[in-house]
């Protein structure tokens, strides 16, 4: 299989991390002194936001707050060309900043991403019904393992940890996607994504590890599929 990464800025800021090489449109935030807010159902606006309690440690906000919060979008394909076969992974994921290093780089990031296997190549790059309805409203399930589906991951830089939803049991966790938005512009198609969810996220590297708690997650977020 011949792997092709695809990176693509839309709207956001976003920084470089271990999991992908990204970017920066904004270098130089605005405040060492940001503000991270749970969401509800009275703070939720217009603007992208991705928010939820890790081990009931606030974490997240909205995309206005680019002061120390960086939102990114990616796509990362595993191209099979001699059978005309796709695999795709689409995520966004919401990074905090170190505003007190000279690359800004990330302290950690949570990420909203689905995959997507076995698609006709052809077909996903010049039919864009494909991609939207990668995600459907309604109750979801997490993926398992490779799955295809949505899964939530985040990741420290202090100690290089990795968790996932994919790595383990989501006995008792939930997935609402509330609405799916799509659109496109010369250059890219798109769809924004609105939805709540908990969950349990494993350590991908050390399988032993306690996982974590995640709960009170929001976000709408946009995914991103290029039309070059």
């Amino acid at each position: 299989m011949k792997k092709l990464a695809l990176v693509v800025i839309a709207a956001m800021s976003v920084m470089s991390c271990k999991k992908a090489e990204v970017k920066p449109t904004s270098t130089t935030p605005t405040t060492n002194n940001p503000k991270t807010t749970v969401l509800d159902s009275t703070t939720a606006s217009s603007e992208f936001y991705l928010s939820a309690k890790i081990d009931g440690k606030t974490w997240g906000g909205y995309e206005s707050e680019k002061n120390s919060l960086h939102f990114g979008t990616s796509i990362e394909k595993d191209i099979d060309a001699p059978n005309n076969v796709l695999d795709i992974a689409i995520s966004t994921e919401l990074s905090k900043i170190d505003t007190t290093s000279d690359t800004y780089d990330y302290i950690d990031y949570l990420e909203v991403s689905v995959k997507a296997s076995n698609l006709d190549l052809h077909k996903f790059n010049d039919d864009d019904s494909i991609f939207y309805n990668l995600i459907k409203t309604g109750t979801q399930n997490f993926a398992s393992g490779e799955a295809d589906g949505i899964r939530i991951a985040y990741a420290i830089k202090a100690d290089e940890s990795e968790w996932s939803t994919k790595a383990g049991a989501q006995t008792g966790s939930s997935l609402n996607i509330i609405s799916v938005i799509k659109g496109s512009n010369l250059s890219t198609s798109y769809i924004d994504v609105t939805g709540t969810f908990t969950c349990k996220l494993y350590n991908t590297l050390n399988p032993s590890a306690t996982p974590k708690t995640l709960t009170n997650g929001m976000f709408k977020v946009r995914l991103i599929k290029s039309n070059d």
